[in-house]
């Protein structure tokens, strides 16, 4: 909700008794990332475009912002021009494209103000992220067979009366659902899969034993280029 305008007297009023409400510094965020999930492809350019919001009384100058894929830095920093008070600027640098490499859920990242040299009111509502569901063709298979596409971690772990899901490692064997501080539990990714998309007839992969990000989902009998491990 856009914060309410005020003209002459009412601002002096508001000057002198200032409201809890308020949000006197500036407060940046970044809008939803937007994009075409039917571009998400294997070998495909996908374009991903954001804004950013100052929902703070104060304008601000400039200041940088970064996309990341994956948790991984992919050299996309640079600098935005500032935004005024109460205000959107959907036509700075908040544009971005990438082109997956592999089949999966991946997670593009985006941060204004990345090395925090504004003053916020707010510093926790400064990234954004989307959850991309990039396709890619099975490999060999009986006909009609193919990857399903990647699985949602955490809708998983919730659905399983958990808080949350948890990386607490560097590789793909290392997720755990979590229900607070002192409670993970192993997820199993086979479980996760048929959970996901509602049969028995599924198997899991990792593309990447090192990338946490690149779990697969396969229908049963497709040849995934690997034997499946359960998690």
């Amino acid at each position: 909700m856009m914060p309410t305008r005020v003209s002459g007297v009412a601002a002096a009023a508001l000057a002198l008794t200032p409201s809890p409400a308020g949000n006197p510094g500036p407060d940046l965020a970044p809008t939803a990332i937007t994009f075409d999930a039917s571009a998400a492809t294997v070998g495909h350019r996908v374009e991903f475009d954001s804004g950013v919001t100052n929902d703070g009384d104060t304008a601000t100058g400039g200041f940088n912002v970064k996309w990341r894929v994956d948790s991984r830095e992919v050299g996309a920093y640079g600098s935005h021009e500032g935004v005024p008070r109460n205000a959107v600027m959907m036509d700075g640098n908040s544009r971005f494209a990438w082109t997956f490499d592999s089949p999966g859920l991946h997670y593009v990242e985006f941060t204004v103000d990345a090395d925090g040299h504004v003053a916020e009111s707010d510093e926790d509502d400064n990234i954004r992220i989307a959850v991309v569901n990039v396709r890619g063709a099975a490999t060999g298979g009986s006909p009609g067979t193919r990857l399903l596409g990647g699985v949602d971690l955490r809708a998983y772990c919730v659905a399983k009366g958990y808080e949350r899901e948890v990386l607490q490692g560097d590789t793909a064997y290392d997720w755990r659902c979590e229900a607070d501080e002192n409670e993970r539990d192993h997820i199993s990714m086979t479980d996760a899969c048929r959970w996901q998309y509602g049969t028995a007839d599924v198997i899991d992969r990792v593309a990447d034993f090192h990338n946490p990000y690149s779990w697969q989902c396969w229908g049963a009998g497709t040849d995934t280029g690997e034997t499946a491990v359960a998690g």
